[in-house]
């Protein structure tokens, strides 16, 4: 299983031109999962901008794995976008306006993550569809 993902990374990371990136992946059990990020996590990733260097931890068994690896390689892409609204955020006095719009773009952010790995995956699928002898 950790072969086949690390080939998706390598197939992600050159179309989402992050080639420049290390990114390695870790299969870990799901009892160790749910200690580190809680039960209902199926991966994460942790990430350093600077060095750009990640490592992806995915669940053993995990049910959406395809959809899990994409979903964590775009953050990769968003981090910065990221990085730069929660400093904007870090301004406002309020602490709880700060954690409202906090969670907002969080949350916000998590969506539009969702959109755009579904809609990679299913060009994905079209193309390889299209590759498939009639």
């Amino acid at each position: 299983m950790k072969e086949r993902l690390e080939q998706d990374v390598r197939f992600w990371a050159r179309i989402l031109r992050l080639e420049d990136w290390d990114i390695e992946v870790e299969v870990i059990s799901a009892d160790r999962m749910a200690v580190e990020m809680g039960e209902k996590t199926q991966a994460y990733i942790e990430r350093d901008r600077v060095r750009k260097c990640a490592i992806i931890k995915v669940k053993e068994g995990g049910t959406e794995l395809d959809h899990d690896l994409v979903h964590e390689i775009v953050h990769i892409l968003m981090d910065e976008f990221q990085a730069k609204a929660l400093l904007a955020i870090d301004l406002i006095e309020s602490a709880t306006a700060r954690e409202a719009l906090q969670r907002e773009v969080r949350e916000s952010l998590e969506r539009t993550i969702n959109q755009i790995v579904r809609a990679l995956l299913s060009l994905a699928a079209v193309e390889a569809k299209k590759e498939q002898p009639a």
